[in-house]
């Protein structure tokens, strides 16, 4: 085999190119997928006579972006039942997920491995927590992590006293 090796990519998606001007035997896929899902490559790698050196294929799994659908946790009341939903978007389910930070009294419910959960139970305390979510995709990608904000409110006192009896017939007071 000769010194010089040139690089051809024989097959894949539009957007996605192979970049030669990598130095020795390196080559550097770029561009964008044309959509989710997996594109097979096709690469060739010939010396500076014309001999194969390296014929290859591989996948290129292209997922969407990880989000969370979520934008913010709905207010609850100490002692009052408590539900709402998280979700996240993007990735390759099953996710897993980790949750730090809810209130004493909630908890992290339904399917643990789709992009879907509840958070729901009865707070036992007021105050703002601060709810750390993260929700790891199965392609083990580094996990999708947002702080949210959630207010549990004191529960409504009435301040209205048991009135005084009356007489009938005069005026109350």
């Amino acid at each position: 085999l000769g010194d010089v090796y040139k690089r051809q990519l024989l097959s894949g998606p539009a957007g996605i190119t192979l970049d030669t001007t990598q130095s020795g035997r390196r080559a550097r896929l770029g561009g964008v997928a044309p959509s989710v899902g997996t594109h097979r490559i096709s690469v060739r790698v010939t010396d500076a006579v014309g001999s194969t050196a390296y014929t290859g294929f591989f996948d290129l799994v292209a997922i969407a972006e990880k989000r969370f659908a979520t934008l913010s946790l709905r207010e609850g009341v100490q002692g009052a039942p408590y539900t709402t939903e998280v979700e996240v978007g993007g990735g390759v389910a099953p996710y897993s997920w980790r949750v730090i930070g809810l209130p004493p009294g909630l908890s992290l419910g339904g399917d643990a491995s789709s992009g879907l959960r509840t958070i729901t139970g009865t707070p036992t305390r007021f105050g703002t927590y601060n709810v750390e979510i993260t929700a790891t995709d199965s392609s083990n990608q580094l996990g999708l992590t947002k702080v949210f904000s959630l207010m549990v409110s004191p529960p409504l006192q009435s301040q209205l006293s048991t009135p005084a009896s009356g007489i009938v017939g005069e005026e109350y007071r």
